[in-house]
């Protein structure tokens, strides 16, 4: 399962890592516009568990998740939040990074962070799993961020009271707010 996983990290790297990554020396971080997006251009950010290597796993595509149920031994989820497929004013891109050592996905606003999760820490760089607002604009909702080192798991989510669960009764650390995201309807 380790290496079906590993294999799985593999061809996503392979296909979603590209020229588009923003160059080594520049720092992305959304835009200056707090003009709004328009909303029915959001799509469902997915988002799923794998116990036995305690691992979330968020991704805009169906076929993606399709696969990481079905082959992987991922448990969906439902949908995280809506986010966006493609840059829109006012949005930033959410990048994905993954640590095939620990199996653990990784999501971020900080191409900073990137840089230093691969350099320093085992990750690959996965590519724009999604753009969200970096800012609370819009109708927009916090996404939270949270880490547990026992579990090696980044945790995202909208709710404050499973984030606040996460953190009492988990083992898991608050990182803070990752991005703004639309909420589920």
């Amino acid at each position: 399962m380790k290496a079906s996983i590993i294999l799985f990290a593999l061809s996503v790297a392979f296909t979603k890592a590209s020229p588009s990554a923003p160059s080594a020396n520049l720092e992305v971080r959304g835009s200056a516009s707090t003009e709004c997006c328009d909303p029915s251009l959001a799509v469902a950010f997915l988002r799923a568990y794998q116990p036995t290597y305690v691992d979330h796993f968020y991704t805009t595509d169906v076929n993606e998740m399709n696969n990481a149920v079905t082959n992987l031994g991922y448990s969906p989820e439902g949908v995280a939040a809506y986010v966006f497929a493609t840059a829109e004013p006012s949005t930033t891109s959410l990048y994905r990074m993954y640590n095939p050592s620990v199996v653990d996905h990784f999501y971020t606003t900080s191409y900073s962070e990137v840089q230093s999760a691969a350099a320093n820490s085992g990750y690959t760089y996965e590519g724009v799993a999604a753009y969200v607002y970096d800012i609370n604009i819009c109708g927009s909702i916090p996404l939270y961020r949270l880490y547990s080192s026992g579990g090696t798991d980044h945790f995202y989510t909208t709710s404050a009271s499973e984030a606040s669960n996460a953190v009492a009764n988990l083992g898991y650390t608050s990182e803070g707010i990752a991005a703004y995201v639309l909420p589920v309807q």
